[in-house]
């Protein structure tokens, strides 16, 4: 399933990672749902007092899996096209004064097709603008694409995943909306370096995917 997953996620994002010799080269791993893909990323980069960015709407059960280890998300405004860059600016620019003490956030969570509670799929053209920002600031980006294949578009617009030259995006994909909601298969997709580390936490909680799934 991995094999089939790695080469399917070529074709479709086409991401520029894709080289042996990249340092943040594309790799996957298979988990139970995308909340548990969600979950084990905050756990690995959010820790008690840190912060990360997020939709000022955005998935409710996204938001209560950072309370156990204290992190914290501020919130940032968004338009019909996704995230407003320009808010995000103020935000990252103005951070010493709305939070006084508080490290800057080290990653941006969005779910960029068909948001959850919104039903914004966001723009190629916002997505190019912030992941420049993301680039500047040193931001990581995990991007939701639940329901990437339900979008009206044609073609489908492409992911951050797509736009990643340096290895920064973490792409949680799940079959509950396409084959069938019990499942419990998720797909994280990202830097082989950020995906080692996330198996090993993944190792001492849930061990392996359901084979039966």
């Amino acid at each position: 399933l991995k094999e089939w997953v790695v080469e399917f996620q070529k074709k479709v994002h086409k991401p520029p990672t894709d080289n042996p010799q990249h340092p943040g080269r594309l790799d996957v791993i298979i988990s139970n749902g995308s909340n548990e893909s969600i979950n084990l990323a905050f756990q690995m980069l959010l820790g008690e007092d840190e912060w990360g960015l997020v939709e000022a709407a955005t998935y409710p059960t996204a938001i209560t899996m950072t309370e156990p280890q204290g992190a914290k998300l501020e919130m940032v405004q968004t338009d019909d096209e996704g995230m407003l860059v320009e808010d995000l600016e103020r935000v990252l620019s103005s951070w010493a004064d709305l939070h006084p003490g508080a490290s800057k956030p080290k990653v941006i969570y969005a779910v960029t097709s068909g948001c959850n509670p919104t039903g914004i799929t966001w723009s190629l053209q916002r997505k190019r603008k912030l992941y420049e920002v993301a680039r500047a600031n040193n931001l990581l980006i995990l991007e939701d694409c639940a329901y990437y294949f339900l979008q009206f578009n044609r073609p489908l617009i492409p992911t951050f995943l797509s736009l990643d030259v340096d290895g920064r995006v973490m792409l949680m994909d799940t079959f509950s909306k396409t084959v069938a909601p019990g499942l419990r298969v998720g797909v994280i997709s990202g830097p082989q370096p950020l995906l080692n580390k996330l198996k090993l936490m993944k190792d001492i909680g849930s061990l392996n995917s359901s084979g039966l799934s």
